[in-house]
């Protein structure tokens, strides 16, 4: 990728942005979560669910709102025509695979850690890249994505007794899944952009109409299944202001991570995303979701110092 070296500093802060606010929207996650009885699997199922069907639907609503008012919308709706597929199974990676299976992470390891674990899925968009992509990787970013690597394992060694929950093991499953929806969906959205050229906002839009639609049919189900459901949906709508919390964090992150894929790649804006890890951290440490220790600060140097060698890359 030929880019100036006076763009690279705003691709820099537009990156470290996406993953602040997704680092908050996975602690406002974990404080809507207290308004809700989560008592078994089901409960934890509806809750996610409903939460990435209401974020993804109103970032989504926004954007085609603001191409609608520009008069743009039903144009880059054809120019997709091309891509939709591909679109598709990026929803399918990035919603049921990716954040529901995220959330669920979160609520049963805690912020800090489910995102430790979810945080290797830029090695995945750099396996992604290299073998679906079929893209040519410069040493830079492959010794980056493996710094980022080794500093997520670094902070996954921390004092477990701090993350340990009666459902860990199933926390640990939901988190891994995750990494690898995330990871793929960094990838197709790159083929997507490849194929069509569209703006990232336009194509983050039809990925998120389309994952709404996923999570929508998780909810029918959910709500033929089991009498609790609506009583669920009220304890989580009671906690309006914190889902509105959630929906702006997770759409802003959106945005400045979507963008990022389509001016820096998959695998390098993948590894700015994944900062969220430590502004997660951070926030969580401020409201007393956990204590971070020495060790904690020696991956994030090592995180950070990942991110930006991979911007070797550009100069």
């Amino acid at each position: 990728l030929a880019l100036k070296c006076a763009e690279l500093p705003l691709y820099c802060f537009i990156g470290i942005l996406s993953g602040l606010f997704w680092g908050a929207n996975d602690v406002f996650t974990a404080l809507l979560s207290q308004h809700v009885v989560l008592s078994s699997v089901f409960a934890m199922l509806v809750f996610s669910a409903l939460l990435a069907f209401v974020q993804d639907l109103c970032s989504a609503a926004s954007i085609v709102g603001y191409y609608s008012c520009c008069s743009r919308w039903t144009v880059l709706w054809r120019q997709m025509a091309s891509a939709r597929k591909i679109i598709l199974v990026s929803a399918f990676c990035a919603g049921p695979l990716g954040l529901l299976c995220s959330i669920l992470a979160i609520l049963n390891l805690g912020p800090v850690y489910a995102g430790a674990i979810t945080a290797g899925y830029p090695l995945v968009a750099l396996l992604g890249s290299r073998f679906y992509l079929r893209e040519s990787l410069s040493r830079q970013r492959v010794f980056g994505v493996l710094i980022g690597v080794v500093a997520v394992v670094l902070i996954v060694l921390l004092d477990r007794s701090s993350g340990a929950s009666p459902h860990f093991l199933l926390g640990v499953c939901f988190a891994v899944v995750a990494l690898l929806g995330w990871g793929m969906e960094a990838v197709f959205f790159s083929a997507a952009y490849s194929r069509t050229g569209v703006n990232s906002s336009a194509l983050l839009a039809m990925r998120q109409i389309c994952s709404s639609f996923f999570y929508f049919l998780i909810l029918l189900v959910c709500a033929s299944s089991c009498s609790g459901f609506y009583s669920l949906v009220v304890q989580v709508v009671s906690g309006h202001d914190l889902m509105s919390l959630c929906v702006l964090s997770a759409g802003l992150s959106y945005l400045a991570y979507y963008y990022c894929i389509k001016v820096l790649s998959a695998s390098t804006a993948t590894l700015f995303n994944v900062t969220f890890i430590f502004w997660s951290a951070i926030i969580s440490s401020i409201v007393g979701f956990a204590v971070l220790p020495a060790l904690f600060w020696c991956g994030a140097v090592l995180l950070f110092a990942a991110v930006f060698f991979t911007l070797f890359e550009f100069l």
